[in-house]
């Protein structure tokens, strides 16, 4: 306890989130192998700072009475959630998920390994950070400042959750996360989700070999 206490009065709680967005700054877009490990890293290291430095980082939102960049609960969620979702995205293309006809099913042992950690991925993140605080205040979240980023980032998560299912073949969890997603952006309507939808429900029940489909919402 004394340890724990000893390292965050060491540094305030903006030096953790910058040191998480530099990652971000480090990543190479020329090298998807690279940017696996800095991502993955980056992912561990966020939860870290949930895990030892929380407590120091929320009370440095202060007596905040408004919702706003120096909320710095809110800043580590949003951070997280996105370093979680650029992970995914990365192994999909370490993967060969994207070809140049849109999604490709592959069925590779190494393709098919990177998939299924982008899914630990997706379902491990949206089971920790719906467990975690969105921000220094529970009244801030009747806020549309807060309300959007959140939602946008909750969509982005189910989203690429549903392209890594279909990639797998499990429709059924590809439906659901589809369902999810559209949940969360039903208005903009981004990637025509709605038409995605409707492919994907006609193909209802195939891929998953009759077991029943792992399913994490928000």
């Amino acid at each position: 306890m004394e340890l724990r206490r000893h390292l965050q009065e060491q540094y305030a709680a903006g030096y953790y989130l910058s040191k998480l967005h530099e990652f971000k700054g480090r990543l190479s877009n020329d090298n998807p192998e690279a940017a696996d490990r800095q991502y993955t890293m980056a992912c561990k290291y966020a939860r870290m700072l949930y895990d030892c430095h929380f407590d120091w980082i929320r009370n440095a939102a202060g007596e905040i009475y408004l919702p706003s960049t120096n909320d710095t609960v809110f800043t580590l969620w949003i951070m997280t959630s996105k370093t979680a979702a650029n992970l995914i995205l990365v192994l999909c293309h370490l993967a060969g998920t994207f070809g140049p006809k849109g999604l490709e099913l592959t069925d590779q042992s190494d393709s098919v390994a990177l998939l299924q950690k982008a899914r630990k991925v997706a379902e491990e993140m949206i089971s920790f950070l719906s467990d975690k605080p969105v921000c220094a205040r529970e009244s801030f979240l009747m806020f549309k400042t807060v309300q959007l980023p959140v939602r946008r980032e909750k969509f982005l998560m189910s989203f690429r959750a549903h392209v890594v299912c279909k990639a797998l073949g499990d429709v059924d969890a590809a439906i659901e996360y589809l369902e999810d997603a559209i949940k969360y952006d039903s208005e903009s309507n981004p990637d025509n989700t709605g038409e995605k939808l409707n492919e994907l429900k006609a193909k209802r029940g195939t891929g998953n070999n009759g077991s029943i489909s792992k399913v994490v919402r928000w």
